[in-house]
């Protein structure tokens, strides 16, 4: 009984329209309330200890940083500078878009932050030049998914800490696949855009135009580097990594001289909503996730999926089609 009221009034909520993180702490209380598995106390324990964790720190570090640099003037650097080399090609403004989001997710770890540094430039940009304002903005839309699954991505952080699993080693494995996202969105957005005629008539840089923008943005570029570079080597971990994007983002925003003191509040609102959304969801979905092994939920389905006399492939596709759904809902 206890999962049949977590699991249908967790969906229900969701179809509500209901945001995902009350969704899953509002399904647990009403799970524990009703069955008494827990006592109700054992949720804010759970609660707590969930986001009581030096590593967490990560998050709102790699948020601010994104946030500075979207105010500080490197956005609009990395934007310049991605121009400058495709601009010109068919969907050229679509592929501007995916490689400032892909630089920008390598820096800030988060996808909200990178659709906020890279929408508010490349939207009214992509309109002015004749693209669809829905094609405008669903090209920004996905390729802000980049940042769940490039490196430094904040979800693969929350994902270790709760699995016990190396932040460097799920950065290495999340590198590729994002770069063959991009790739594949790139090989969209090209049809569509030669199918519409959209970005036909910009015309190509030239090679001092491009050493130009890569120079103003050579700075930021190095960037991933250096975060990413210590990580992979050795130097410092995550969390630290962080703390020193968070610190060289600062410090190019002050060089460039375009980020404003009566702009910091707005940077640490942006900062605190971001990731008080992210903690809240990791808060509540860990005591969803307690109450599911506690009932034995994760072991019955595994046996059961085990235990099915179909190619593994088949249930990998089920597995798949089944997180898509979920998907359309927790956004």
């Amino acid at each position: 009984m206890g999962i049949s009221i977590l699991a249908i009034s967790f969906i229900v909520l969701l179809i509500l329209g209901m945001p995902v993180a009350f969704a899953l702490g509002i399904a647990s209380m009403l799970s524990v309330m009703m069955t008494e598995v827990v006592p109700v106390n054992y949720l804010t324990q759970t609660m707590f200890g969930a986001v009581d964790s030096y590593s967490l720190l990560a998050v709102p570090l790699f948020v601010l940083s994104g946030v500075i640099m979207e105010h500080g003037g490197l956005s609009k650097r990395l934007i310049d500078a991605a121009k400058a080399f495709v601009g010109h090609i068919t969907g050229g403004l679509p592929a501007v878009t995916l490689l400032g989001t892909t630089v920008f997710a390598m820096l800030s770890g988060s996808g909200p932050a990178t659709v906020a540094a890279i929408g508010g430039i490349m939207i009214p940009a992509m309109i002015r030049e004749g693209y669809g304002r829905g094609f405008s903005a669903g090209t920004l839309a996905t390729a802000g998914g980049v940042g769940i699954v490039i490196p430094p991505s904040i979800p693969l952080i929350v994902y270790g800490i709760t699995t016990n699993t190396s932040i460097g080693d799920l950065f290495l494995a999340g590198l590729i696949p994002g770069l063959v996202i991009v790739l594949s969105l790139y090989l969209v957005n090209r049809y569509i855009c030669k199918k519409k005629g959209y970005g036909t008539h910009v015309a190509r840089a030239e090679w001092g135009a491009r050493g130009k923008a890569v120079w103003r943005a050579k700075w930021t570029l190095l960037m991933p580097i250096v975060v990413l570079g210590g990580i992979y080597g050795g130097v410092f971990t995550p969390t630290e990594a962080s703390g020193i994007a968070v610190a060289y983002s600062l410090v190019l925003a002050l060089l460039y001289r375009e980020a404003q003191w009566s702009q910091v509040p707005m940077m640490l609102k942006t900062t605190f909503l971001i990731s008080g959304m992210i903690l809240v969801i990791i808060a509540t979905a860990s005591t969803y996730a307690r109450i599911l092994t506690l009932e034995r939920i994760p072991t019955l389905i595994a046996n059961f999926l085990g235990a099915l006399p179909v190619p593994f492939w088949i249930v990998l596709a089920v597995i798949l089609l089944l997180l898509l759904f979920i998907g359309m809902f927790m956004v």
